[in-house]
């Protein structure tokens, strides 16, 4: 969260000269429970995606986390690499590979996509595996680089449903879903829900899952919107 204290630093200086630094950012999202809103960033994708030549990586996991951060150092300019604390769900074997502006798919879907990125990602997997159990088949996709994105797989994606959710531990305006909607909305436009923190400040809680449920961004919370709102179609 502190880290904005220096976004006019950031700006007129790293990023405007393009300098070689790279901001890797912890206690993101809600992860920091016990403090309270005060010490919860739900603003920082927004702020920091916005600034020219600035790339923007949630990865999910740890091993996620290392590949992002070594590819970052191999070439010039400014990066943002968004982790939480130490709650993110395992989702990768040690020797899966990723690439700074290439989404990854988990899973392909007929009914429509749930598009992620950190911590939401592994929480995605089990929704999807919650809504197959109910007969409905979603897929998921982990866009762990929000800044540059992967419009050729958005595409792809979009051309197979007319229906994405994003899921992110961010506020939902100028997050993960406002970058897919501001790219779809221009090119394929087709019905994207965004989930995560609508619009208002963090609070405290005595456990990250328990911050998760007061925030409805629990598998089964998850899954019951998705299902409700697929039916309504």
């Amino acid at each position: 969260m502190f880290l904005a204290r220096g976004w006019e630093q950031i700006r007129n200086t790293i990023c405007k000269d393009n300098l070689n630094v790279k901001f890797v950012v912890t206690h993101s999202g809600l992860s920091d429970f016990l403090d309270g809103y005060s010490h919860q960033s739900l603003e920082d994708i927004a702020i920091f995606r916005v600034l020219p030549n600035m790339k923007v990586m949630v990865p999910a996991d740890s091993v996620a986390l290392k590949s992002l951060l070594n590819q970052s150092i191999s070439f010039e300019g400014p990066c943002y690499i968004r982790i939480g604390r130490d709650n993110e769900i395992p989702v990768y074997e040690k020797d899966e590979e990723f690439l700074i502006g290439k989404a990854k798919i988990i899973s392909d879907g007929r009914d429509g996509f749930i598009v992620a990125c950190g911590t939401m990602l592994g929480i995605s997997i089990e929704v999807a595996n919650i809504l197959r159990n109910k007969g409905l088949s979603f897929g998921v996709v982990d866009f762990h680089t929000i800044k540059p994105l992967d419009k050729d797989t958005l595409m792809a994606i979009s051309k197979k449903t007319k229906l994405i959710f994003t899921i992110e531990e961010h506020n939902v305006l100028g997050g993960l879903g406002s970058a897919i909607a501001e790219f779809l909305s221009e090119n394929n436009p087709i019905k994207i829900i965004r989930m995560g923190i609508l619009d208002r400040f963090g609070t405290c809680a005595r456990s990250y899952f328990e911050l998760l449920q007061y925030f409805n961004l629990m598998p089964e919370q998850i899954a019951n919107r998705i299902e409700v709102m697929f039916n309504s179609q």
